[in-house]
């Protein structure tokens, strides 16, 4: 697995910000249902797709479930079932050219052969 690279930028957040005690995003409409990974080491497929689920519900207000799967298969960085990096699996991301929604490419939880299909993105 290659290294994620240090792209990152720390959150310029103003003193006087008055921050809630609590957020719940799932009353808002921007976080899916709880997703299971079972046996695979794929948390990082899983915090990326949330995130990017999350952002884009924020932006579209449209909340989509995406596929995990796919960069389990598809994102060639990484080790699929054996781990991975988020940062890693946003540049296989746009190297792909997206993700496809859960219900095209559902999660197996194994290792597989990617058959990500490109024109499925398009709907989203």
């Amino acid at each position: 697995m290659k290294p994620a690279t240090s792209s990152m930028q720390a959150a310029d957040i103003p003193e006087d910000m008055q921050m809630p005690v609590s957020y719940d995003w799932r009353k808002h409409g921007v976080v899916t249902p709880i997703k299971n990974q079972g046996m695979c080491g794929s948390c990082w497929a899983f915090s990326t797709t949330g995130n990017v689920e999350g952002q884009w519900a924020l932006k579209h207000h449209h909340l989509y479930s995406l596929s995990e799967q796919e960069l389990v298969d598809c994102d060639t960085t990484d080790e699929g079932c054996n781990g991975g990096l988020p940062e890693n699996a946003y540049e296989a991301i746009a190297k792909l050219g997206g993700l496809e929604v859960e219900d095209d490419y559902p999660y197996e939880g194994d290792d597989e052969t990617c058959h990500f299909n490109k024109t499925l993105v398009s709907t989203i």
